[in-house]
């Protein structure tokens, strides 16, 4: 199971336990800043510039909605250029985007299409990736999450036309209860790597000297080896509603904390320190600044 259909149930979860790290880099560093249009906010420039231990990189993206049409490009210093349309069809039932993405140093030619559907409480979406010189290495990714009152249940399947084998696969069952979120997922890759979890998430769980604090957990383990099972746990303390420190550990001593403080709109600095308590690699640095 791809990241996404996980990310999207489990948004909460995923975003506050930062699974991102590790990271092969002891620092890094990113500015971001946003310039939106007056008349239409989806019309935006974006523009982003960081750097870490190996390499600087960067990119500026614009969107705008063109007659329905909602049209993405974007450059970066790697010289990947990608250019994006997307619409909506059937009173907004349907929604298909068609990218491609040139990268030039590699003169590698991808293009990506993507459908999605909306259908009363069922919505499905059909991803393909197709590697223009070479065809035979693409992969078709599909997806279908229908919604039971406050259940969600998802599945997910991509296959590989180089190796013609599916090259993963997931399903999961997600409790959307305000201000609970709540499920379990399995997921696999080439039919081996198979993992089963429970995440959970639960804003307002506790209030700290007029802080709210927002927990979210998980416990996973592989199929393959019960012993070992990797548990999470996370917390995201708001203080005020321009600061916020968001904390994270899980079994195998990964432990991180980030600090976020919003100054005059639209101006953002987060400060972030990522270690794992139970190896000698220095601790991981990070700051991003963001405007707009």
């Amino acid at each position: 199971m791809s990241r996404i259909l996980y990310s999207n149930q489990f948004k909460s979860v995923n975003d506050i336990l930062n699974k991102g790290y590790p990271s092969t880099d002891n620092y890094d560093w990113k500015l971001e800043t946003i310039s939106k249009s007056e008349k239409d906010p989806r019309n935006n420039v974006e523009a982003n510039l960081s750097s870490n231990a190996s390499a600087m990189s960067g990119q500026i993206q614009s969107k705008c909605n063109c007659s329905g049409n909602e049209i993405t490009t974007s450059a970066s210093l790697a010289q990947i250029v990608k250019f994006v349309i997307s619409r909506h069809f059937n009173n907004k039932n349907t929604k298909a985007t068609c990218e491609v993405e040139a990268n030039l140093p590699k003169s590698i030619f991808t293009l990506n299409e993507k459908f999605e559907f909306y259908y009363k409480n069922v919505s499905a979406t059909l991803d393909a990736t197709l590697p223009l010189a070479t065809i035979k290495n693409s992969t078709v990714t599909s997806s279908v999450v229908t919604k039971k009152d406050n259940l969600n249940f998802g599945g997910e399947v991509k296959f590989d036309f180089a190796k013609q084998k599916i090259a993963s696969y997931g399903v999961l069952a997600a409790l959307h209860n305000q201000p609970v979120v709540a499920g379990v997922f399995l997921r696999s890759r080439d039919g081996q790597n198979r993992t089963i979890g429970v995440s959970f998430f639960r804003s307002n769980f506790v209030k700290i000297d007029e802080s709210n604090v927002d927990l979210a957990a998980e416990i996973s383990t592989s199929l393959n080896d019960f012993k070992n099972p990797l548990f999470s746990i996370g917390a995201l303390i708001k203080p005020n509603s321009n600061s916020s420190i968001q904390t994270r550990f899980n079994t195998q001593g990964n432990f991180g904390i980030n600090f976020t403080q919003n100054f005059s709109s639209p101006v953002s600095l987060t400060l972030s320190a990522d270690t794992n308590l139970r190896s000698s690699d220095p601790m991981r640095l990070s700051a991003k600044v963001r405007i707009g």
